[in-house]
């Protein structure tokens, strides 16, 4: 009889060791999800200048859509994925991927006011939708401050 009192002693305590065990893991919290690291602004250019949205996330666990919502088209870059390259439009698309961050960018150069109003979304499961407005203005050379950073002008 002693022998079958320890079977089920041993039986006892091994329930309770797994159910101390669930319950532990159930109190960890989990894994830090998605977080932009950057996220895509509203920028103001003047026309024939340079502007780049970026949209960045950590960790480097999912997939960034950035989409460049212009006037005429719509277009979709995706990363982890290959670069896009527009030259006719002066507008390139581009993916970095390290160990621990995705970031998407567009750049456009020589900006026209065609493209006045467009929309930088960038969207990644589980996170908002985040968007940047691409505004432009016609101002004077001395305006041109992007950024808090002046562009160096070239006079010949």
């Amino acid at each position: 009889m002693r022998k079958g009192r320890m079977v089920t002693s041993r039986k006892m305590v091994l329930s309770l060791m797994w159910l101390f065990i669930c319950i532990v893991l159930q109190s960890v919290p989990p894994a830090q999800g998605q977080t932009y690291t950057s996220k895509p602004q509203n920028t103001t250019v003047n026309m024939g200048k340079s502007a780049t949205f970026t949209c960045s996330i950590t960790p480097a666990n999912a997939t960034v859509n950035f989409t460049a919502n212009l006037p005429q088209n719509t277009y979709a870059l995706q990363c982890p994925g290959k670069n896009i390259k527009y030259p006719s439009m002066s507008m390139y698309g581009n993916c970095d991927v390290s160990s621990t961050q995705i970031s998407a960018s567009w750049q456009l150069s020589n900006i026209g006011s065609d493209i006045n109003s467009s929309a930088f979304i960038c969207s990644v499961a589980g996170l908002d939708v985040e968007t940047g407005y691409l505004i432009i203005t016609e101002g004077k050379p001395e305006d041109d401050v992007l950024g808090g950073v002046e562009e160096e002008t070239i006079k010949d």
